[in-house]
């Protein structure tokens, strides 16, 4: 969203695109984005390769930090949600996708190119938490 944009915790803040699919992100936090990373509109793979650090997304000013983060993972049990959500969705898509590196496949990068856009709001419904 552009700079200026308020968001609300858990209603639709932004949306991504993976080829021709998309999806609404809920935002976690409400607030105003004050910056939007210019780097990662020129080179979207950014996300990818360092979340974390070039690839971040956007800075929002976030006026109720504390009512916010009470609805919010946080810590080892952040890890273990990861974690998860993680291995359950590998395992969703050894029926979608087909044999992967793991079963002496090939790797597959970005899966969603990989899934009718019916699977693909299904996954996304159920590990994005999407309406």
């Amino acid at each position: 969203p552009p700079v200026g944009t308020r968001l609300e915790q858990a209603e639709t803040g932004w949306r991504m695109r993976v080829g021709n699919e998309s999806i609404d992100l809920l935002s976690p936090v409400d607030g105003e984005v004050v910056a939007v990373n210019p780097s990662v509109c020129r080179s979207p793979e950014l996300v990818n390769r360092d979340p974390y650090g070039e690839g971040w997304l956007m800075k929002v000013r976030v006026p109720r930090w504390k009512a916010n983060a009470g609805n919010l993972l946080c810590g080892a049990v952040a890890r273990t949600w990861m974690d998860e959500a993680t291995a359950a969705l590998r395992a969703r898509m050894v029926t979608s996708i087909g044999p992967v590196l793991q079963d002496g496949g090939v790797p597959v990068a970005g899966i969603a190119k990989n899934l009718s856009e019916d699977e693909w709001q299904e996954i996304a419904r159920e590990f994005l938490l999407t309406h």
